[in-house]
């Protein structure tokens, strides 16, 4: 269910556009009566978290307190709001106005007064671009996740727990020197461990013992 914010400081206005929301399917409707309440219960006047989450905004350009273009560009500067439409709401759309409308970050406007059809395309193409953005932002979380499981799976390397031989992408078994030297290019010296050392030492001693016993 979307939430639709309407900001006008004519009581009889916001009435009447919360009754057609309501006719056109709309439910969860939030009045405010100025910018400044706007703007509070957004969370922009310095509220530690906004009291209302909205999906749309429906911001009247003629507010007493702050003009609607200022108070558009004033939301459209808080990155958790940037992407919520905002359609403005003016009684006569002139071209100068509606341009310094679409400069703050307006996304559409409405005129009064309020056709019902009008009203209700208008808000249903910006809920619309909501959506779609949601979409979008939801296929990118997917495919970043998508990578950072496929960059998992790269840095695992199936090893033979018993001869040590590892796995290729051809599913061919080789050699760790191959493997390595193929896969980064690297060469080796080899030579013989301290540890190794000993060890072959001990079998060597323990062979001679053997000999010396037969």
């Amino acid at each position: 269910m979307s939430r639709i914010m309407v900001v006008d400081d004519s009581e009889d206005c916001r009435v009447f556009l919360e009754f057609m929301l309501r006719q056109a399917g709309y439910e969860d409707i939030v009045q405010v009566d100025s910018a400044v309440e706007a703007f509070t219960r957004l969370g922009l006047a310095g509220a530690p978290r906004p009291d209302v989450t909205v999906d749309l905004v429906l911001l009247d350009i003629g507010l007493p307190d702050l003009d609607g273009i200022d108070a558009c560009g004033r939301i459209r500067q808080d990155p958790h709001l940037n992407g919520v439409p905002i359609i403005m709401v003016t009684a006569m759309p002139d071209d100068s106005t509606m341009e310094a409308a679409f400069r703050a970050g307006a996304d559409d406007y409405v005129r009064k007064p309020f056709d019902r059809v009008e009203l209700q395309a208008r808000l249903q193409v910006g809920l619309r671009v909501i959506r779609l953005q949601l979409q979008l932002l939801d296929r990118v979380r997917e495919l970043e996740e998508g990578r950072a499981r496929e960059r998992v799976l790269q840095r695992l390397v199936p090893i033979c727990a018993y001869c040590r031989r590892i796995r290729d992408d051809r599913d061919y078994w080789q050699g760790i020197e191959r493997y390595v030297s193929q896969s980064a290019g690297l060469q080796f010296s080899h030579g013989v461990c301290p540890d190794c050392v000993h060890k072959m030492e001990r079998e060597l001693e323990d062979f001679r013992n053997t000999l010396k016993k037969d």
